[in-house]
């Protein structure tokens, strides 16, 4: 109700003690003094609830202008975003869109497709062994061969428990004996055109195989048997670099 309220109270009262000053004054009945008063309670009641009505009716009236001008605003953004909407429809339609998402679709598979490509060329530029299992049966063709006329080809001991076998004027294969040089391994070296094509290390059961071809180690077979495959080159042998390194310094005093 407010000031207003308590300002109405404030000359209600006043009016009363006006009139009961008056009635008193007078040296009327108190009867009349009583319904004096009351009635000009009533009259500051009557006066106080007309006022608060018309309050309430302007603030009525305001909450409603402003929750038009809200709605207003809210059609407006309501009309914006369907504008929106109809013209992301219409590029879909004018296929704006699709189009743009093939564009993206094709220049992702362009760029894997040249990444392939530049993978493809750095490969081939390294030399591989294409035919594994044809070429390890080559091998063992070979190392056949020599092991089965070992004792037809011509010998030659150049070194210290290290014998060079010979087909003819070829060097076939040098056998390298460990316990004559007191090392634990035996080495046998095959060769074939002067170049190492197979070699086998071994102590009793222990045995390790290794396969070249053209100077590419793709194939090991380890001590447990398990067979190591690579037409690039094979890089877990811990043979390697010594068979390397070793049947070329007997190769050269072979000959």
């Amino acid at each position: 109700m407010g000031i207003h309220f308590i300002t109405v109270l404030f000359f209600g009262f006043v009016f009363i003690i006006v009139v009961l000053l008056s009635v008193y004054s007078e040296r009327r009945s108190i009867k009349r003094a009583f319904w004096g008063t009351v009635g000009s309670l009533m009259l500051a009641l009557l006066a106080t609830a007309i006022f608060e009505y018309g309050k309430s009716v302007m603030h009525f009236v305001d909450i409603k202008q402003k929750n038009s001008e809200k709605n207003m605003g809210i059609t407006e953004i309501d009309d914006a975003l369907i504008e929106t909407n109809n013209e992301d429809r219409q590029k879909v339609d004018n296929g704006e869109l699709v189009d743009s998402k093939q564009e993206i679709d094709e220049g992702e598979l362009e760029g894997s497709e040249q990444e392939i490509e530049k993978t493809d060329l750095l490969y081939d530029d390294i030399p591989k062994v294409e035919n594994i299992d044809d070429t390890v049966l080559e091998i063992r063709a070979l190392y056949n061969e020599a092991r089965a006329n070992r004792e037809v080809y011509i010998q030659k001991e150049i070194s210290t428990g290290v014998i060079a076998f010979y087909k003819g004027e070829k060097l076939s294969f040098i056998e390298v004996n460990g316990e004559k040089i007191e090392e634990k391994y035996t080495r046998w070296y095959f060769y074939n055109n002067d170049e190492l094509y197979f070699a086998f290390v071994f102590y009793r059961l222990q045995e390790n195989r290794l396969y070249f071809c053209n100077n590419i180690l793709f194939r090991y077979i380890d001590e447990e048997k398990n067979v190591h495959d690579n037409g690039y080159g094979i890089s877990e042998c811990p043979w390697e670099d010594i068979v390397r390194e070793e049947s070329q310094k007997y190769f050269e005093m072979s000959r």
